[in-house]
């Protein structure tokens, strides 16, 4: 007989959202995979998002120590799964319970999917264009932008010469 009891682990940096490592417990392989799971999340940093999902039967030997863990993340699902249902959740470590995103289905009730997007905000940055001009014939610059309430946007436009950087001003940098 084979049988697959699967928790998907997917991790992520919290404040560039790149990926880090996957993971895959069988949990249906015995007690040492159910520890090594435990010991993985415990492990992790607050400073990670963790995607957690099952697929095959995700219920087989989840025991009261790697719920508990798992609601460490913010679950409030993870209790519920039963025999070949649905679960699937985003999480981070110390996450309030019920903030973070998850989905759960009983068996036949179909597959669980998590639609949801994570906004990280960007304190600098720029952008830069490629060349447009000639610049001597423009009359006016317009720009057009929507930014957040109590954010600042600052312009500084930068012309060429003969190949040469010059400033806003017309000067050789």
């Amino acid at each position: 007989v084979c049988s697959s009891d699967l928790h998907h682990i997917c991790v992520f940096d919290t404040s560039t959202l790149k990926f880090l490592e996957y993971r895959h417990f069988d949990l249906f392989a015995g007690d040492s995979i159910v520890n090594n799971y435990y010991n993985f999340l415990d492990s992790l940093s607050d400073n990670v998002f963790v995607l957690f999902a099952v697929s095959d039967e995700g219920s087989y030997r989840l025991n009261n120590d790697l719920i508990q863990k798992i609601k460490e993340f913010g679950s409030i699902y993870i209790d519920s799964l039963d025999w070949r249902g649905s679960w699937a959740f985003f999480g981070k470590k110390g996450a309030i319970p019920g903030s973070m995103p998850e989905g759960f289905k009983h068996q036949y009730e179909g597959r669980v999917q998590i639609d949801t997007t994570i906004i990280r905000p960007i304190y600098s940055g720029d952008l830069k264009t490629s060349k447009i001009g000639p610049a001597v014939y423009w009359k006016k610059l317009y720009i057009n932008d929507s930014i957040p309430d109590g954010s600042t946007l600052k312009y500084k436009v930068i012309g060429y010469k003969n190949n040469e950087i010059i400033d806003k001003i017309g000067r050789a940098s």
